[in-house]
This record gives structure tokens, C-alpha cells and sequence, in this order.
């Protein structure tokens, strides 16, 4: 699962790169990472998908997030498990490329299905783009399934 999860960040960067410099126009890519975004996640060639609301705040950390997790198994119910961001526990760290790293903190929360994944820490690896509109994520443990994951995330408000 690792060599998988290495592969795919290997892939999103050399994406990122053929692409040409990110903020070409002078911007700071950091500056770009703020206010609401919404993500779509896929793990384990889709067994698990996610839908994931982050609000950073430009400087490294969260306002808030949640996450919601469906699977497509028996034991996962139909409504999906819900997540808190912890934000005191979450952080990313961004070049001025809008290339980085994400530590994201999820809480279960008590509401959930006895068959729903535990609180987990999640790593994911990102790029942003001004010209998209969006963020392309690679997610290290969705779910804390041990499995690596593909998405992406949109925000119009600032980008």
C-alpha cells in the first residue's frame, strides 16, 4: 500500500510540474489556500469515497472541516460516517507554488455507526492551481483504511 501511495504522489507532482509553474503571474500560492473548500475523494479504487468541507486560513491551519466517508460495503451505513476537523491537531504547509503537505486530524463523531472507522490522522499531499480553480489531492489514509486515495477539491471564493 505504500509503494501504491508513493506512486500516486509521484504522479500528481509530475502533473503539477508538466504543467508549468503554478503562479506564474507572481502569485504566492499559499496566499490562494483559504476560506471554503469542498473535496471529492476516492480510496481503494473507490471502495471508500469521501466528501470533505476544509476551511484553511492562508497561514497553515483550519477554521474548521468536516468529512463525511461512504463505502461500498454491508458494513458501512448507508447515511456514511461523519468526521469533525480537529483543528488544534490539523496543519498544511505550502510552497510558494501552491505545492505541499497536509496533517489532517479527524473525529469521529459520537452519532456514528458502531461500523464506522475511528477518529483517524490523515496525510495528504497537494497542489493548487490558480488557473483550475482547484486542488488535486493525494490522500495517504482515507478513512484510516491504510490505502491511498485521489481527488480533488474546489473553491471559487478565492481563486
Amino acid at each position: 500500500m505504500r509503494f501504491a501511495s508513493l506512486l500516486l504522489q509521484v504522479a500528481l507532482l509530475t502533473v503539477a510540474i508538466a504543467a508549468g509553474p503554478v503562479f506564474a503571474d507572481g502569485h504566492d500560492g499559499r496566499s490562494y489556500y483559504q476560506g471554503q473548500s469542498v473535496c471529492n475523494l476516492c480510496a481503494l479504487t473507490c471502495f471508500f469515497t469521501a466528501v470533505e468541507t476544509l476551511t484553511p486560513n492562508g497561514n497553515g491551519k483550519y477554521n474548521g472541516g468536516t468529512q463525511v466517508v461512504y463505502g461500498a460495503d454491508a458494513n458501512t451505513p448507508s447515511s456514511g460516517c461523519t468526521f469533525n476537523l480537529n483543528i488544534s491537531a490539523s496543519s498544511y504547509s505550502l510552497s510558494s507554488g501552491g505545492i505541499g503537505t497536509e496533517t489532517l486530524s479527524w473525529t469521529a463523531v459520537p452519532a456514528n455507526d458502531p461500523s464506522c472507522p475511528p477518529s483517524y490522522v490523515d496525510s495528504t499531499s497537494i497542489v493548487i492551481s490558480l488557473h483550475s480553480s482547484n486542488t488535486r489531492v493525494v490522500d495517504n489514509n482515507l478513512a484510516n483504511q491504510a490505502g491511498p486515495g485521489i481527488g480533488s477539491c474546489s473553491n471559487q471564493q478565492n481563486w
